[in-house]
Formats: structure tokens, C-alpha cells, sequence
């Protein structure tokens, strides 16, 4: 079941960016302390979103939207009906797609673009 984004308060806004930028370091001590019983109330379960392509790369359920893999790699990714998460629209077709592919997984927040070792473009 996905996180449904209307059900958030201010406060979980507020720990949802404290994740995404990744801020912890620079909360207050108390709210490290609410950040990490939320996280963890939250953690998703890994899974494979059904939504992605057939092949070696694809997003999990941990994906929270943010949109940066969208912005490194368009060809190749696509977000929800809701926009609340991205998947794997199609895998990549040439090298400059696969380094594209690449780049997002370093880049991406929740690290949850996978790549299950298939063999792909050369």
C-alpha cells in the first residue's frame, strides 16, 4: 500500500525534508528523537514496485517522490498516477541511458533504485 501524501501533518513535512536533504545532523536533539521513531514507523519494505519495466533496474516501494531520477534520467523514468513515487518506465536503451540510469541511483535520497545485476546495455 503506498503512503498516501494528504495524511501528513506539518510536523511529518518537516521530518519528511529532515530525511530528504538529510539534515539530521543539524536538528535539535528532540527532534532526532521523533525523526527516528517516525522513520522507522515508516520504513518501507523494500519491495519491487510493480509498476517498473521488465530488466535490470527498477524502484522500490521506498521511493518518496522527490523526482531526482525523473530530472537525470526523463527517458527513463516516470511518476505515479498521485505523483507520489517514480518507477522504472522503461530501461535503458544505449550507453547514454544507462549512465543516465546510474547517475540517478547515486543520487537518489532513499537509495531505492535497484539494479538486480541483469546484463544490459554494452
Amino acid at each position: 500500500m503506498r503512503r498516501d501524501a494528504t495524511h501528513f501533518t506539518v510536523f511529518h513535512l518537516i521530518l519528511h525534508y529532515c530525511l530528504r536533504f538529510r539534515w539530521h545532523n543539524h536538528c535539535p536533539e528532540k527532534v532526532k528523537v521523533i525523526l527516528d521513531k517516525e522513520v522507522s514507523k515508516m520504513s518501507p519494505t523494500g519491495k519491487k514496485l510493480e509498476e517498473n519495466a521488465s530488466g535490470k533496474y527498477y524502484v522500490t516501494d521506498a521511493c518518496d517522490g522527490c523526482g531526482i531520477c525523473f530530472s537525470y534520467a526523463i527517458q527513463n523514468f516516470m511518476y505515479s498516477s498521485d505523483s507520489s513515487y517514480y518507477f522504472v518506465f522503461q530501461q535503458p536503451v544505449d550507453p547514454r541511458e544507462e549512465v543516465d540510469i546510474q547517475r540517478a541511483m547515486e543520487l537518489c535520497p532513499m537509495s531505492c533504485i535497484k539494479d538486480d545485476g541483469e546484463t544490459s546495455v554494452n
